[in-house]
C-alpha cells in the first residue's frame, strides 16, 4: 500500500470501533457523489478512496462531474484520471 495511502487509510478507520457497537455485522459502505475540484488531485482522491473502500467492506463508489461545480469539474477529465477509471473497472468490475 502506498504511504500516503496507509496514512489516509489510518486516519479513517477510526471510527470502526464505534460501528462495531452499532451493528454486528459490517454495513456496507457506499461514497456518493465524490470528487476533486482540482484535476491534478483526482486521480489520488479516488486511489485513496477505492483502497480503503476494499479494505473497510465498501460496496460503491459514485463520482459527481459539474463543470461549474466548486467540488467537481468538467466532464472529461484529464487522460491520467480516465486511464485510472479504466485500471479501476479492470480490477474492481466497476
Amino acid at each position: 500500500m502506498h504511504p500516503v495511502t496507509r496514512r489516509w487509510h489510518e486516519s479513517h478507520t477510526r471510527n470502526r470501533p464505534a460501528l462495531a457497537g452499532v451493528t454486528s455485522a459490517t454495513p456496507l459502505i457506499h461514497i456518493t457523489e465524490t470528487n476533486s475540484p482540482l484535476d491534478s488531485h483526482r486521480k489520488n482522491w479516488f486511489l485513496f478512496l477505492t483502497d480503503w473502500l476494499s479494505a473497510n467492506n465498501g460496496y460503491r463508489l459514485v463520482s459527481h462531474w459539474d463543470p461549474n461545480g466548486q467540488d467537481s469539474g468538467p466532464w472529461p477529465p484529464s487522460g491520467t484520471v480516465l486511464d485510472y477509471f479504466k485500471t479501476l473497472q479492470t480490477n474492481y468490475g466497476a
